[in-house]
């Protein structure tokens, strides 16, 4: 996985532990915050060397405040300092505006989370069920991010309108109790925004 995929979703495995940990849920917030650094961080760091980027890795001090059970202010500032020193990585590479566009391979990894997440109508995966939204927010960040680009706004503000329709695939998310809707909804966004990304050169 290059670094900037890896870097988007290591960020929304975390942005998906801060939500559990809002809902009380600190074992699974605990149990998720642990993802990039067993699945893909080892990769990242190599990827960082290669491009000559600081290694953020040292700055994750999110897992640290989950584990103490600290305040949610300051869960929400370490996950800040962490999406903060994500970004200074990837400056150098910031100009890669097709990279960036494709970086958005995040809403595929959503609908697997999201189709995953749910057994015979209901949810019975919260912490993959958060994953998926929190991969739709880095998505939209990221398509955000482009609309500024003149080589990409057109495509960007397409892919808004896209990701704005991932919202019927959740209920409330500020809810304990998680609504399972149809997963084709996030498997046909991917599928659209992968076409969208294939106008941006």
């Amino acid at each position: 996985m290059p670094a900037r995929q890896s870097n988007r979703s290591g960020a929304g495995h975390l942005l998906a532990a801060d939500a559990l940990y809002r809902k009380g849920l600190v074992d699974d917030a605990i149990g998720l915050s642990y993802h990039p650094e067993a699945e893909m961080m080892e990769e990242v760091r190599a990827n960082l060397a290669a491009h000559g980027a600081a290694d953020f890795t040292p700055q994750m001090a999110f897992l640290a405040a989950l584990e103490k059970a600290a305040p949610h202010a300051e869960v929400d500032a370490a996950l800040a300092d962490f999406r903060a020193a994500v970004a200074t990585a990837q400056a150098p590479q910031a100009a890669e505006v097709k990279s960036r566009f494709a970086a958005m391979v995040v809403v595929t990894k959503a609908a697997a989370e999201y189709q995953g997440s749910i057994e015979a109508g209901s949810v019975n995966d919260a912490m993959a069920y958060h994953e998926a939204h929190a991969f739709l927010a880095i998505a939209r960040d990221l398509a955000t991010g482009l609309q500024a680009d003149p080589l990409a706004s057109k495509a960007a503000g397409r892919a808004l309108e896209v990701l704005a329709e991932a919202d019927t695939a959740f209920g409330d998310m500020a809810q304990t109790t998680l609504e399972a809707r149809n997963p084709a909804i996030l498997l046909a966004i991917a599928a659209r925004l992968e076409l969208i990304g294939s106008t941006v050169r």
